[in-house]
This record gives structure tokens, sequence and C-alpha cells, in this order.
């Protein structure tokens, strides 16, 4: 499978009328346009509400899944060829991979849905909205969207297939691969 996109990749842009460089730029820039990384996830959201008033506390334990989507900028990409009589080298800078996009769905399927676990209001308080769980969401996702990038490997885990994707197409071209990331600033 990943011999046909390849090649449905290569073959359009080598006949383009763009120099060598160009075409290697823009087929890197497709392959990892349609590398996409994707992992479920099942979270916790809570909220509480405190009061000095008795009776009027109350709080919320929300278990939400989804997924969480990561790709790269790729007007971000930098590619050069290096060609020489001793040497042909294919010189990568990328991005480092980032979060694109976090769904958190309710479709009924074990691992994409929201579950308002425990709602526990004082005798005084009303309960959470639809509006107010929908507010306690958004927070949840911009957590979900930050745990990602930081604590669940993710990005490290794309970098590296997009890293042995540009060296097999690389060999496939002729050239050996020199991929680097580019850090942020």
């Amino acid at each position: 499978m990943k011999k046909l996109f390849l090649l449905a990749v290569i073959i359009p842009l080598m006949f383009s009328g763009a120099s060598h460089a160009q075409n290697i730029e823009g087929i890197i820039t497709e392959a990892l346009n349609g590398l996409k990384f994707t992992r479920n996830f099942e979270s916790i959201a809570d909220h509480k509400e405190e009061s000095r008033i008795p009776g009027m506390s109350r709080k919320i334990l929300m278990i939400i899944g989804g997924i969480v989507e990561c790709g790269f900028d790729t007007g971000k990409i930098q590619a050069e060829v290096v060609s020489d009589d001793s040497a042909k080298t294919l010189s990568v800078r990328l991005p480092h991979a980032e979060v694109r996009k976090v769904f958190i769905r309710n479709d009924g399927t074990y691992d994409n849905i929201v579950r308002v676990y425990d709602e526990t209001v004082g005798t005084f308080a009303k309960h959470f909205t639809l509006e107010e769980q929908n507010k306690i969401l958004v927070k949840a996702v911009k957590t979900l969207r930050d745990k990602a990038a930081s604590e669940w490997q993710v990005i490290q885990e794309i970098d590296s297939e997009a890293a042995a994707l540009i060296t097999a197409i690389a060999k496939g071209l002729g050239y050996s691969a020199d991929v680097a990331f580019i850090d942020a600033k």
C-alpha cells in the first residue's frame, strides 16, 4: 500500500516541469500530508464549585473518550538535494509533529464517549446544565491537547515515523537521507 501511495505521488511530480529539488520536496510534502497519527484516549474531567453557604456546593465527574490526531505543518519543510560524484544526499529539515485535532464524541462506542460518572449537588444547588457540561468539556480538550503533546510520547512516535518514511523515499530515489527536526522557537 505504501509503494502504491509513493508511486501515485512520485510519478506526477517527476513530469511536472519543476526542478529535481522541487520535485523531491513536493514528494516529501505530499507523503507527510498523508501521515497522520491518531491515538484513542479516555480521560477524566472533574469540576467543583465550593460554596460557603451550606447546601450550595456542587461537583461533577465526567469520563470522556475520543481521538487525538497529530500531523505536520508541511509549509515549514526544508529539503535540499546534494549530489556530487561521491554521494547523493537528501537533507531534510522538518518541524516536529504537532497535535492538530482532539475529537470528543458521543457516538455510543466504548472508546468514544462522554459519561457523567458522578454528579453531587447540595440540597439547594442546581444540577449542571448541558451548557455547563460543554464548557467543562472544552477545558478538558485543552488539557488533553497539552497532555498529548507533552506526556503521551505521540510527537516522538510520529517524528520517528516521518524520518523513516523520508529515508525510504530517499532510498527509493537513489539518495541517502539526512533528516533533522527544527526546534520550535
